[in-house]
């Protein structure tokens, strides 16, 4: 003879699988992002910067953290160790004196422990006279160039699978729990 079980008691399963599946899909994707740059990702300048900075959404750890600056010949145009300022880093660069396309390439550790890494473009083109007098970088603008919204900016961010597969785990023992259960419940 089977027992059929009511409604409410097959849908248990389902019900835990899915509070797993929602409490844990969010610490799986609260990586930071790059909110704006200074020169801006995809830029054109006329007047060659002498740090890069970069803003991020939220403020990453010092562990890990890494900016590369390449001229138009692949040559490093970064000089000492990046700065972290809160959410801001910067990198200091040497004078410029060459036009073309530089590409800025950064890894920083968000504050959740995943690696946040991307390279962006920006253009510099040098009159003749102003080859030689490198300024400051301007202050970025409120909100800054989004890395979400330009194309030319790579954002990539490590993914951990560790919460995923957790919640599958969980998701098993809490389904073989209840089928134990109710096959204890079935015998007579």
């Amino acid at each position: 003879m089977t027992v059929v079980r009511p409604a409410p008691f097959r849908l248990v399963p389902l019900v835990l699988t899915a509070a797993l599946v929602v409490l844990v899909a969010p610490a799986a994707s609260a990586h930071d992002v790059l909110g704006g740059s200074s020169p801006a990702a995809g830029s054109t300048v006329t007047v060659a910067p002498v740090e890069v900075r970069l803003t991020f959404a939220e403020p990453p750890t010092a562990q890990g953290l890494g900016v590369a600056v390449t001229g138009p010949d692949g040559a490093s145009v970064a000089t000492g160790a990046p700065r972290l300022v809160v959410n801001e880093v910067t990198q200091a660069l040497v004078p410029l004196t060459r036009s073309g396309t530089y590409t800025v390439a950064y890894r920083v550790v968000s504050a959740d422990g995943h690696p946040v890494a991307g390279t962006y473009t920006f253009v510099l083109a040098l009159a003749s006279s102003s080859a030689a007098t490198p300024v400051p970088s301007a202050t970025p603008t409120p909100g800054g160039s989004s890395a979400l919204a330009d194309p030319s900016v790579t954002n990539v961010s490590g993914t951990d699978l560790t919460p995923w597969i957790l919640g599958v785990v969980l998701a098993l023992v809490a389904g073989t729990v209840l089928g134990v259960v109710a096959a204890r419940r079935r015998r007579p």
